[in-house]
């Protein structure tokens, strides 16, 4: 192992609200630890340590090569953190 990651792994729900009233809503994977780590993936072995719930698809850090033994998995929902955005369009 090169490089391991300690921090959150989330899944991000992003709402996009138009002028119109409209709303997109975007979910997928997140959180510092996510996002560093596949970024890292790509130049060395990379190894994780978080916590994600049930309900957290973990064939995703195996798709980056990602080591994921130091993963919790716990019962219940993965943390989510929501962003919303507003536009004027």
């Amino acid at each position: 192992m090169d490089l391991i990651i300690v921090g959150d792994i989330a899944r991000d729900v992003n709402i996009f609200t138009r002028a119109s009233g409209l709303h997109d809503i975007v979910e997928g994977n997140g959180g510092a630890c996510y996002y560093a780590a596949a970024g890292a993936s790509r130049y060395d072995k990379v190894g994780v340590v978080s916590k994600v719930g049930a309900d957290f698809d973990m064939s995703v850090l195996d798709s980056f090569g990602i080591d994921h033994k130091g993963v919790q998995v716990v019962d219940g929902l993965t943390t989510r953190f929501y962003q919303h955005f507003t536009s004027v369009d």
